[in-house]
């Protein structure tokens, strides 16, 4: 059985978090800087300066969440597409900056109920996207178009495969497609949806109400012949353990190891 690369999505990157990563070999991905506060020029240059130094001495693999809150790539105001670009591009230079080579965004679909909304939904994406795309290719790092509020892997196929970049790929949140969706797809119909598309999933779990971030093993999702149809993909996709508590992270990864997912040396 293929074994993936794992990591855990941290939001405060402290000393202690670093060694237990390296002692465990997995790796992280940096969810502060997907947060208003602390992109903000009073606090921004301290929190880049402490990351780089634990990352220094850091084994894993390094990747990066971009921020989300009021990002709205299908604005119809141009300010407000120039904020969210000015604000992207940011990221990437952060990013490359810290050593991060994956860097997840949100398309942020908002349901609606006129006729030709998710037709001009992947326009208006299709539109914003390849400046960020020859951005990322300059910086070397993959942007990842996370999953929210899309009812079906479509709209993000239909985004993804017409700009055709390696560095422009889906990071499947597994959660969000139970609790944020009226169509709550089976996780198999996603993998199949979003195909060679797919390189990064944000592993976690709820019970159909709101976004938990319980152990995907927890909470009333069905992840039966997920791991199948994630190895059956042309690229195995990056593995994310995105939960709340230590005591989820914890169990995650056993369940991760115990399922022959995670090499021996994760114990």
């Amino acid at each position: 059985m293929q074994t993936f690369s794992v990591s855990a999505s941290v939001l405060n990157f402290s000393p202690e978090v670093a060694d237990h990563f390296n002692k465990l070999g997995i790796g992280v991905e940096l969810s502060a800087f997907s947060l208003p506060y602390n992109l903000a020029a009073d606090r921004l240059p301290t929190l880049v300066e402490q990351t780089a130094k634990l990352l220094a001495k850091f084994k894993g693999p390094v990747s990066m969440h971009g921020p989300f809150f009021d990002m709205n790539p299908i604005a119809r105001d141009p300010w407000i597409l120039e904020v969210c670009q000015k604000r992207m591009l940011q990221s990437l230079e952060l990013a490359d900056r810290l050593g991060a080579r994956q860097l997840v965004f949100h398309a942020n679909y908002v349901p609606h109920r006129a006729k030709e909304h998710d037709r001009i939904f992947v326009e208006k994406q299709l539109d914003y996207w390849p400046s960020l795309v020859r951005a990322a290719e300059r910086y070397d790092i993959r942007i990842l178009l996370e999953n929210t509020r899309e009812h079906s892997p479509k709209l993000l196929y239909d985004i993804l495969a017409p700009i055709n970049s390696s560095h422009f790929k889906a990071c499947l949140d597994t959660g969000h497609t139970h609790c944020f969706t009226h169509s709550k797809l089976p996780l198999k119909d996603w993998l199949l949806g979003l195909g060679e598309q797919l390189a990064y999933v944000h592993l976690h779990a709820n019970h159909g109400e709101r976004d938990e971030h319980l152990a995907y093993t927890d909470g009333n999702q069905d992840f039966s012949g997920f791991f199948e149809g994630l190895q059956a993909l042309p690229e195995w996709p990056d593995l994310i353990i995105e939960v709340k508590t230590r005591t989820a992270f914890l169990r995650s990864l056993g369940a991760l190891q115990r399922a022959g997912h995670l090499a021996p040396a994760y114990v």
